[in-house]
């Protein structure tokens, strides 16, 4: 690491505790966000489903730096939600794939991945369920 003898705010407290590989810190702290970031995707999909479509179960999470998925199931629907920094919902039923969009366009608005997004789709994928009664 080439800064030439100044050290930020946290290098310096890092040299306190006797670190010197910076950029093995930095590597893990940012390994840390991303696995913070992934995780806390996928705790709060489970979490909208538990408290609000109950009977689906979780058949499969996965979480590999920012990619994140969710895989949830209740008879011949399989849910999963997926993504990085961008997010998408595909629904099977019967295993013919469908695409939330394809039922609400909207959705093509709240594609970032971000808690407010996220819920919104979660809403939207509420409402087909509940409205096709699947």
């Amino acid at each position: 690491m080439q800064n030439k003898g100044v050290y930020t705010k946290m290098e310096n407290y890092l040299i306190d505790l006797g670190v010197t590989d910076f950029e093995k810190v930095w590597r893990l702290m940012e390994s840390n966000m991303v696995k913070s970031f992934s995780g806390s995707n996928i705790s709060l999909v489970i979490s909208y489903f538990k408290d609000n479509l109950p009977h689906y179960r979780v058949i499969a999470e996965t979480s590999h730096k920012p990619n994140w998925a969710v895989r949830l199931a209740k008879d011949n629907i399989e849910i999963n939600v997926s993504g990085d920094i961008g997010f998408s919902i595909e629904i099977f039923i019967d295993k013919t794939k469908y695409e939330l969009w394809q039922y609400d366009r909207s959705v093509n608005e709240a594609m970032k991945t971000n808690e407010r997004n996220i819920l919104y789709q979660l809403n939207v994928l509420k409402n087909f369920l509940t409205e096709t009664a699947v």
